[in-house]
């Protein structure tokens, strides 16, 4: 935490010493009595020249008596008094002098439960805060301040309020790197996190800084923010998958960042040659992630262990930290942020005070930072122009040249039905498609999910594969995606005959030969031409063979093929027998199992793909033209 002025940046100033701060900057309660032993010595030798005169005083009253001179002691009497008196009042005041000063804020015995707090002004608007003259309710002004600010060195200390000092600045690189936020429900916990990201997101461009938003209270918390340039991904608890996907990818991006440091030699990531952008996990009411994904909460246990060094960094926001921060995440939260909370053992659990239990409700934003040295009270900014800020961010991210700059760290789940106009809107075409297949035999004919990032599915037309499922489940569906496919990539495309259903050659000569509801010519006991030409063409090396069949009892592999595309039932043991691996038959949903066109490829791994459906006209005009008769079990969801 930083006090400034009211300009957003200035070189940075030493810290002020806080009450129990020492010499050394450690914080320990026996500061009091080592000032008191430090100062005894000058205390005596003050305390013997006020009580000096007193025994003067009393040896002359003793010569008095003894002499028998009653008259004179009139002269002596007042003087010692007087001399009494004055040593007694100046020791008195030394006392309180040594005693050290309560802060009324650290020292829950320091004033009682109604005290009032200390009076911080009312903030101004955070625009105010981060571009100070300027009138970023304007839109041109808005995204010009934003490249002015990207073109500074990079600063994550973050104007987020007032105190009693004047601009309030939350640095977590220095008083973290990570932070935990709490506060009860109304006091301002969500307005705080929009706050604190908007003022780093102003700061740093996508280049340097990324988000990923987990929003575990609907989604409506970060609906603003997720537009930002910087934003890499942005779930929420309505899809549990989707935010299992996102903490899937944050763990394989440490991985990633450990091993380039360990390739560069290195011991962060600030030292590389070319450093990857910081990332700042955000996440809203922890409290409800733990709930519903119990089982991926070490990943961020691990995060928070890891990830200074490897520039990533961890806000969590929760209601209450009792019972849901475990021990090893505290241990690497050190900076604390406490709202109003409801007792005052949560507010010392925090910050180890119990004045956040007496903000007053009528003051939601009101909190405390608490870094391990420094307590301070603060009052957070409201933000009126959140919208505005990040239009001008996504305006400045394309004067600069820095739009799309933030790759996506994670992709959604594959979605129930895809063709390729949503492949495109998606982001997960394949460039030069086209050209790939006509070179490389490769056709994009789906969507495939390695658990993390949507990809596109490019079929080898080189080897055999076998299409295998139950009727309804998609087998002729994804049949007709490789016809489709191959005529987009300029093959020929013929219907066939006999026991063939297509018959597709490449630009380059290469033969593929498709044939639906393959199981009568595929058992070993069939007889005839169809059944003759259908192992000639298995045997052939010259040719490819892409068969559908409902049933893998008759399906020899690797014999008669490399691949196999295997579309799951609801039996876990149906599915083995089938070929698919065990540990990807348990991963199974309910949706994999309904959702038409959805299959597990099994080759050198095993992963889900999602095969294009063509709209209802272009596959009826495409059944009656290559096949009449192959689509009877294409479903119609798809």
């Amino acid at each position: 935490m930083r006090h400034s002025a009211h300009t957003p940046r200035r070189p940075e100033c030493p810290r002020r010493r806080s009450h129990g701060d020492s010499d050394d900057g450690h914080d320990t309660a026996a500061e009091p009595r080592r000032r008191r032993r430090e100062r005894s010595p000058q205390s005596l030798l003050i305390s013997v020249s006020y009580l000096a005169p007193v025994f003067s005083q009393l040896a002359m009253a003793g010569m008095m008596i003894a002499m028998g001179n009653w008259w004179f002691l009139g002269f002596v009497v007042p003087g010692l008094i007087g001399s009494l008196a004055s040593g007694a009042a100046m020791i008195m005041s030394m006392r309180r002098q040594e005693e050290p000063v309560a802060n009324p804020l650290t020292d829950p015995l320091a004033a009682p439960s109604d005290a009032p707090l200390p009076i911080v002004a009312e903030p101004p608007p955070e625009e105010t805060l981060l571009f100070p003259g300027v009138k970023v309710a304007r839109p041109q002004h808005a995204w010009r301040a934003v490249v002015h600010a990207w073109l500074l060195p990079p600063s994550f200390d973050a104007p987020i309020g007032v105190c009693a000092d004047g601009v309030f600045t939350l640095g977590l690189l220095r008083s973290g790197p990570h932070a935990l936020v709490a506060g009860t429900t109304g006091s301002g916990k969500s307005i705080l996190l929009e706050v604190w990201c908007l003022a780093l997101a102003c700061r740093n461009p996508p280049r340097r800084l990324n988000f990923v938003f987990l929003d575990f209270k609907g989604g409506a918390a970060f609906r603003e923010l997720s537009r930002l340039p910087h934003c890499v991904g942005c779930v929420s608890d309505l899809d549990i998958a989707h935010a299992v996907r996102a903490l899937r990818a944050m763990e394989n991006e440490m991985h990633r960042r450990e091993r380039l440091v360990a390739e560069h030699g290195v011991a962060t990531t600030d030292e590389l040659p070319d450093p990857p952008p910081r990332l700042i996990v955000v996440v809203d009411e922890f409290a409800a992630l733990r709930q519903r994904i119990p089982d991926y909460v070490d990943r961020l246990i691990s995060l928070a262990s890891l990830g200074r060094s490897l520039g990533m960094n961890l806000i969590i926001c929760t209601q209450s930290p009792q019972g849901q921060v475990t021990a090893d995440m505290k241990a690497n939260l050190n900076l604390n942020v406490c709202l109003r909370v409801r007792d005052a053992f949560q507010s010392g659990e925090m910050i180890g005070s119990p004045a956040a239990a007496r903000i007053s409700p009528r003051l939601p934003g009101t909190a405390f930072a608490s870094d391990g040295a420094d307590l301070t009270m603060f009052r957070c900014a409201p933000c009126g122009c959140t919208p505005r800020l990040v239009d001008g961010c996504l305006r400045a991210a394309r004067f600069l040249g820095m739009d799309g700059a933030a790759r996506r760290l994670f992709s959604a789940p594959l979605p129930r039905r895809i063709d390729m106009r949503g492949a495109l809107r998606l982001g997960v075409t394949a460039a030069g498609a086209g050209q790939d297949a006509r070179c490389g035999h490769l056709l994009e004919v789906g969507v495939a999910d390695d658990g993390i990032r949507l990809e596109p599915f490019l079929l080898d037309m080189r080897a055999n594969t076998a299409i295998i499922g139950a009727s309804g489940r998609g087998k002729t569906t994804a049949l007709l995606a490789v016809a489709e496919a191959a005529r987009r990539a300029g093959w020929r495309v013929e219907t066939g005959t006999g026991c063939w259903t297509w018959l597709l050659e490449s630009p380059d000569g290469l033969a593929v030969r498709m044939a639906d509801d393959a199981d009568a010519v595929l058992d070993p006991l069939a007889s005839g031409p169809r059944a003759d030409d259908f192992r000639q063409a298995l045997a052939c090396r010259d040719a490819t063979v892409i068969f559908a069949v409902s049933s893998a009892r008759h399906v020899r592999y690797p014999e008669q093929c490399t691949r196999r595309i295997l579309f799951p039932l609801a039996d876990k043991s149906s599915n083995v027998m089938m070929g698919m691996p065990s540990q990807t038959a348990s991963s199974l949903t309910d949706d994999d199992v309904r959702t038409p066109g959805r299959a597990i490829v099994v080759d050198e791994a095993a992963y889900p793909v999602q095969f294009f459906a063509p709209d209802a006209r272009q596959a009826q005009a495409t059944a009656h033209e290559y096949a009449p008769d192959a689509l009877d079990d294409t479903p119609g969801g798809v």
